[in-house]
C-alpha cells in the first residue's frame, strides 16, 4: 500500500504491557542503554500518552532498528502500553474497529490521497501530525 515509503517500519512488532508509567520508563531507559552501546539504533519515539490520538489511545510506539548487518534493514516496532489502556482495548474490541478503520485509511490515501483520522501517525503528512 505504500509503494514509495522505503523500508517498512514494522514488519516486527512486540507490544511491552506495564503495570505502571515507571515499569515503562525502565524498559525506555534500558532500550536506551542499548542504543548507547550500539547494539540498536532508536530511530524515533512517538509518545502518545504526552499527545494521545484522537480516539485518545495512549501508549509509546519506539522504533528501533538493529546493528547487526544481517539484519539492519528491519525497523522494529516496540508499543509500550499501560495495563489500564489494554483492558479497555481488549474488553471493548477497541482494537478491531480500529483495525477496519486504519485499512481504509490506509486504501483511500492512496486510491484518492485523501488523509482521514484513522491513519497510523508514521503515514500522516506533517500537517496532519
Amino acid at each position: 500500500m505504500r509503494p514509495s515509503a522505503g523500508l517498512i517500519w514494522d514488519p516486527i512488532r512486540a507490544m511491552l504491557v506495564g503495570h505502571s508509567i515507571n515499569e515503562l520508563i525502565e524498559v525506555l531507559n534500558c532500550l536506551r542503554a542499548e542504543a548507547e552501546l550500539g547494539k540498536i539504533k532508536l530511530l524515533q519515539v512517538n509518545n502518545r500518552f504526552e499527545r494521545p490520538t484522537s480516539d485518545n489511545w495512549q501508549d509509546v510506539a519506539i522504533y528501533i532498528q538493529f546493528t547487526d548487518e544481517h539484519f539492519n534493514d528491519i525497523v522494529a516496532e516496540i508499543q509500550m502500553v499501560h495495563q489500564a489502556f489494554l483492558a479497555v482495548r481488549t474488553k471493548f474490541k477497541a482494537h478491531d474497529a480500529y483495525d477496519n478503520f486504519r485499512f481504509a485509511a490506509e486504501a483511500l490515501r492512496v486510491k484518492e490521497q485523501v488523509e482521514i483520522p484513522g491513519l497510523p501517525d508514521s503515514q500522516r503528512s506533517a500537517a496532519q501530525r
